[in-house]
């Protein structure tokens, strides 16, 4: 760029990207390929760098050339010559999509930790955990499962819905096709982008049209070799799912039934204790010996 800023030379880089021409990109062209939001703040941080001829550091979305946003880290800095004169800014712009989906996560997982960990009732930590999940994918449904022993039916014991009816009810996988089943069995994720097109689905699309189940991914959860859990997120259009995604439910799954296990054996630690208190306080007198070592214990 030159002293005042402008892009005036050929940006291989930056035509790539974008996908703007040269006439399009010069000058302060540029910032057409920006955020609505986040173009004008560019250029007041931009021209504010140049006026007090310091490192220009920004974070904006950029739109790609196939139409997507990416999110990109600016740092540029002026060069002088020797008269203490800027002759040019040099800078780069680099891809941290990836970075900002990364703390994105960690502050999501952190927020349902904390969203969880004294909730006592399972129901309870089943509809936050839906809530929270379902808020960040921005999904049309959101939702966790306990699986029976034959490790088909499921029970959907929390929900969150926005645009799409709650369908909190009992299902087998069998019911959404031969291929959900088996996946689920063998600790895989079901991943369906358009339910309408995929074969897996053919012969079951009737129960996806039913729940409005356009795509899906449903991730299963096992214990000592069993299925006995899972969690799912549904979309009323198609979508393109990514990895990202896929691993996020696996973990926020695997938090959801750590925090369900906690509350049951605090239950019934408690319950426990309440059936040892009722027993002691229906004795006139209950004295025990306990050797504490070995575990013996001797009641009198």
């Amino acid at each position: 760029n030159n002293p005042k800023g402008e892009m005036v030379d050929s940006q291989p880089g930056w035509e790539g990207l974008t996908g703007q021409s040269f006439a399009e990109y010069q000058g302060y062209g540029w910032a057409k390929a920006l955020h609505p939001d986040d173009a004008q703040p560019t250029i007041y941080a931009w021209n504010k760098a140049i006026t007090e001829r310091k490192p220009f550091i920004f974070e904006h979305r950029v739109k790609r050339q196939n139409g997507k946003w990416g999110t990109f880290g600016v740092h540029a800095i002026p060069m002088v010559n020797e008269h203490d004169e800027v002759r040019e800014w040099v800078g780069v712009h680099t891809d941290i999509e990836k970075r900002k989906s990364q703390e994105k996560r960690s502050q999501l997982i952190i927020a349902v930790d904390d969203a969880i960990w004294n909730l006592g009732e399972t129901i309870d930590i089943t509809q936050v955990v839906a809530f929270k999940l379902g808020t960040y994918l921005q999904v049309n449904r959101c939702a966790y499962a306990d699986v029976e022993d034959d490790e088909d039916t499921f029970t959907l014991t929390g929900d969150y819905n926005n645009g799409a009816p709650s369908i909190v009810s009992c299902y087998k996988f069998i019911q959404f096709g031969k291929e959900c089943l088996r996946l689920m069995r063998a600790n895989q994720p079901y991943v369906v982008e358009d339910s309408e097109i995929d074969d897996r689905c053919s012969e079951v699309v009737d129960a996806y049209r039913m729940t409005k189940i356009r795509a899906v991914i449903c991730v299963p959860l096992h214990k000592s070799g069993r299925l006995i859990g899972c969690m799912m997120v549904h979309s009323i259009a198609p979508r393109n799912w990514c990895a990202d995604e896929v691993e996020l439910i696996q973990s926020i799954a695997a938090r959801c039934w750590e925090s369900k296990e906690r509350s049951r054996v605090t239950r019934d630690l408690q319950e426990s204790e309440a059936r040892f208190k009722d027993l002691a306080e229906s004795m006139p007198q209950l004295v025990w010996i306990d050797r504490g070592l070995d575990g013996y214990c001797e009641y009198l």
